[in-house]
Order: structure tokens, then C-alpha cells, then sequence
């Protein structure tokens, strides 16, 4: 089957245009991890959850665009986008979405204070209350 040069242009386009919004998601779980806290657990689960949506969406797009075949031309342009992104835009997503995470981080450790305040309270009245005494 032929496959014509403007049918592979439109095909690395579209391949980059894949590998912009697959960068536009591995920046998205870089703050879901920040939001977290940045553990080993979170780090991994994000990690495998964008390799799957990275090859996930992939596969579809192979499937959708080029008739099931993967082409070499269309993974060097989703590649060569996700490392352009990374380079150019990634810094100025970053920048904004990053202020929104930590201001949510700080009011959820806010929270968390203030509760440990209270069940910390609470628990002393029940042993007043009950008469237990602190071990």
C-alpha cells in the first residue's frame, strides 16, 4: 500500500500534536506528584500510569491515523515534540500551575495540623473523662 507524502505529513502533525499533549500530561502528574508529597509510592504510580497513557494513546492514534501500522516517522515526531515541549514550554506550564499546588498543599497541611490539634484534645478529655491513665 502506498502511502502518500501529504497523508505523512498529516500523520507527523498529528503525531505532534500527540507528543505536545503527552508532555501537557507528564506536567499534570508532575504536580499531582508534588501534591502528594513526592514519595517513592506516588513517583511510581505516576510514573506507570504515563507510560501507560503514553503507549495507550499511542496504539490508538497508530490505529486511528496510519491503519494500525506504526510508522517510524510519526514516533520521531511525537518524540521530537515531547522534547521540544519539554525544552520550550514545559517551564512556563510548570510556573503556572505549580502556585495553585502549593497554596492547595499548604492549607490541606493546615488542616491536618489543626486536626491532630483536636483529636489530640479530644483524646485527653475521654482519658479525663474515663479516668485512663497515660502509658
Amino acid at each position: 500500500m502506498e502511502v502518500y507524502l501529504a497523508e505523512q505529513t498529516r500523520n507527523f502533525i498529528s503525531a505532534a500534536v500527540l507528543g505536545l499533549c503527552l508532555g501537557g500530561v507528564y506536567d499534570v502528574l508532575r504536580c499531582v506528584r508534588a501534591l502528594s508529597g513526592g514519595g517513592r509510592w506516588a513517583t511510581a504510580l505516576c510514573d506507570f500510569l504515563y507510560a501507560f497513557v503514553c503507549t495507550f494513546s499511542y496504539f490508538l492514534f497508530s490505529l486511528a491515523a496510519c491503519g494500525g501500522e506504526l510508522r517510524l516517522y510519526t514516533a520521531l515526531g511525537a518524540a521530537l515534540a515531547m522534547f521540544l515541549y519539554f525544552a520550550g514550554l514545559s517551564p512556563f506550564v510548570t510556573g503556572l500551575l505549580m502556585p495553585p499546588v502549593r497554596l492547595i498543599r499548604r492549607a490541606v497541611c493546615a488542616l491536618k495540623r489543626a486536626a491532630g490539634r483536636v483529636l489530640s484534645r479530644a483524646a485527653r478529655h475521654v482519658r479525663i473523662w474515663y479516668g485512663l491513665k497515660k502509658d
